[in-house]
């Protein structure tokens, strides 16, 4: 029997099963994260406020992890060298306000349906942006992801425009947050944990004047922050740390290419389990829109690793 080794398919089990365990764990934090946005934004409309306790608490969690129990290496970084990150906190911020944004005006499984059609906008940003060029086959790929989300949003019973466009948005900021944050990266300047500390901390500077702006009204009225509350915040910050600082590390072993393999498979997931959990119903249009949203990202996936004829003949 021929062995994956001697074919030069070695593969590195240990790698394997972590790279495994983290994404699995990624998929969960992510969706128990969504849920309980729901869950705090079903009592009040508050994207710009949830999304400062999320940064503060990924902040405080970070700092925690780097500084107090020392369990990674910190990468301190001067002022004059932040430059290459400020673009990433201004991706980081915009995208998880207009996600947060999102859930509160649609259901989870529609905001997940859109933020699907990732790969649309891997390409016209590496296309207009990075000056990239992409096969017949992956541009054919589009159409069933175009087509499928036009079912899906016409027949969603919960459609809103306005979340329909901010995830859009989202979708935007997350694709070139991969593209930017990978080739940080390669420059050694910052680890995924480092990354994600001076992320946390400035993205919650920047989301501070925000929430005071558009949630004071929240913020100053006491008769919010009762216990249940203020466990649900902080659940839902300390989730949403977790399932970032995990996206991150997933990043760091993978392609951004296969982080977005890695995405769009969530989708799916946080899809099935957000339609089961809230027993939602769908109609025909709307599965069939689903099904064939998800078919276009695989023919897009499977377009981007099939291996060139020439390849293919050695």
């Amino acid at each position: 029997v021929t062995s994956l080794r001697s074919v030069g398919m070695a593969v590195d089990w240990v790698q394997l099963a972590t790279l495994s365990t983290l994404v699995l764990a990624w998929y969960v934090s992510s969706l128990l994260t969504d849920l309980l946005n729901k869950e705090v934004q079903g009592a009040r409309r508050i994207p710009s406020l949830l999304t400062a306790i999320q940064f503060l608490m990924g902040g405080i969690c970070s700092t925690v992890l780097l500084k107090g129990f020392k369990a990674f290496p910190f990468k301190a970084v001067p002022r004059e060298q932040l430059g290459p990150v400020y673009p990433l906190i201004v991706c980081w911020t915009l995208g998880f306000l207009t996600i947060n944004f999102s859930f509160g005006q649609t259901a989870v499984s529609f905001t997940h349906a859109v933020r699907a059609t990732e790969p649309i906008f891997l390409v016209l940003i590496a296309v207009l942006w990075f000056n990239r060029s992409f096969t017949r086959e992956v541009y054919a790929s589009l159409v069933p992801i175009v087509v499928g989300i036009a079912l899906v949003a016409m027949t969603d019973i919960n459609y809103a425009f306005s979340g329909f466009v901010s995830t859009c948005v989202s979708n935007v900021c997350f694709t070139t947050r991969s593209l930017l944050a990978k080739d940080l990266f390669a420059t050694k300047l910052l680890d995924d944990t480092s990354l994600f500390y001076y992320l946390s901390w400035l993205s919650f500077a920047a989301t501070v004047p925000l929430a005071l702006y558009f949630d004071a009204e929240v913020i100053f009225n006491p008769a919010f922050w009762t216990p249940r509350m203020l466990g649900l915040l902080a659940a839902n910050g300390l989730l949403h740390f977790s399932y970032n600082q995990l996206s991150f590390m997933v990043l760091t072993r993978t392609t951004p290419l296969g982080h977005t393999i890695g995405n769009a498979a969530r989708r799916f997931f946080i899809i099935m389990c957000s339609v089961i959990y809230y027993n939602l119903v769908l109609t025909p249009l709307n599965k069939f829109g689903t099904v064939l949203l998800l078919l276009g990202v695989a023919m897009y996936l499977y377009a981007q690793h099939r291996p060139s004829p020439k390849a293919a003949s050695k």
